[in-house]
């Protein structure tokens, strides 16, 4: 579907729409827009009255407590040293992953650059990062093809090449979702 089909069929005033999210992975894209009173999922309706929360988590729950959250994880990683630096459970266990993103927050130094992985893919999110202040990463640095992915838990870990990390900070960012079984 078009966009412009789907803002037509879900009967958004262009004028006032505030927010357009579009989040694209390997498999899956999902596109998000609102009007400032109500949220439109790949053209399926949510009123922000039902428990949308446009600022911090996006969740949604249903009349007999089954739901999902969109949520980020952030975690700053300061004074890095070593051949690799891991987060300490970024990403709660059986978490849908979308991907993560980093911002160099402190020059790094000893290596040349730097990759991001899962532990398991050393390259996940991104490969050759450069290591100067203000350096960010995003979905066009992940060269891992398997988005989005469930992880038993998650921990993001950080490869110095051309040598280890003597100093630094990085913060990182993780999007995720859970689920939530119904009550009853």
């Amino acid at each position: 579907m078009k966009l412009r089909d789907l803002i037509k069929r879900c009967s958004i005033d262009v004028a006032v729409l505030s927010i357009f999210v579009f989040i694209s992975t390997a498999y899956a894209a999902t596109l998000v827009l609102s009007d400032g009173k109500d949220v439109y999922i790949n053209g399926g309706f949510l009123s922000v009255a039902s428990g949308l929360k446009t600022q911090g988590n996006f969740e949604r729950q249903g009349s007999n407590g089954e739901g999902m959250v969109i949520k980020v994880a952030t975690e700053a990683l300061e004074n890095i040293s070593g051949a690799t630096e891991t987060t300490s459970s970024l990403i709660a266990s059986d978490a849908l992953v979308y991907g993560c993103v980093t911002r160099v927050t402190e020059a790094v130094t000893g290596s040349t650059t730097f990759t991001i992985g899962d532990g398991t893919d050393a390259d996940k999110w991104g490969t050759g990062i450069a290591q100067t202040l203000g350096t960010t990463t995003d979905e066009d640095d992940w060269t891992g093809t398997s988005h989005p992915e469930f992880y038993t838990s998650l921990d993001v870990t950080l490869t110095g090449t051309g040598g280890s990390f003597t100093d630094g900070g990085v913060r990182v960012s993780c999007f995720y979702t859970e689920f939530d079984a119904p009550a009853q």
